[in-house]
């Protein structure tokens, strides 16, 4: 059977392998990277083409079903804390929400080029990864590891 989420779980490897390369500030390191900025003595926004699907794919398939904010709230989780918390024993609504609030946090800091530098955004996704496989989908108890 087909992963429901395979256009997101298909980057794990690649960011095993090389996360830190996902996003980052500074010049590129060949074609394969969108770059933002640049101008006017600012560092150079590089992002990864990778990572460029990996942000659509999380935003499509999630975007309209969660309200990210309400549900970490709801579960006591908070924003400036995320990168202390278990994301092993967390359930499918707050990995979700999660990976939600890092798309959106471009925008207003760079929690989401930390997690792709310190590999949070690998934990998440094998997290997703694991609920989806064990059948702890929304509304369900996470499996004990």
């Amino acid at each position: 059977m087909k992963h429901p989420y395979e256009a997101i779980i298909r980057h794990i490897p690649d960011l095993e392998d090389h996360g830190p390369l996902f996003m980052y500030y500074g010049e590129p390191l060949s074609d394969d990277y969108l770059i933002y900025g640049g101008k006017g003595g600012f560092d150079k926004l590089v992002v990864s083409y990778d990572c460029d699907d990996l942000c659509h794919s999380i935003a499509q398939a999630f975007e309209r079903d969660y309200d990210w904010l309400d549900i970490l709230k709801d579960k006591g989780i908070r924003l400036e804390d995320i990168f202390e918390l278990e994301v092993e024993t967390q359930d499918f609504e707050a990995i979700v929400s999660l990976l939600l609030y890092l798309l959106t946090s471009t925008l207003l800091e760079d929690k989401l080029i930390d997690s792709f530098q310190n590999g949070y955004m690998f934990r998440l996704l094998k997290r997703l990864d694991a609920l989806v496989k064990a059948g702890a989908l929304p509304g369900e108890s996470p499996p004990l590891e």
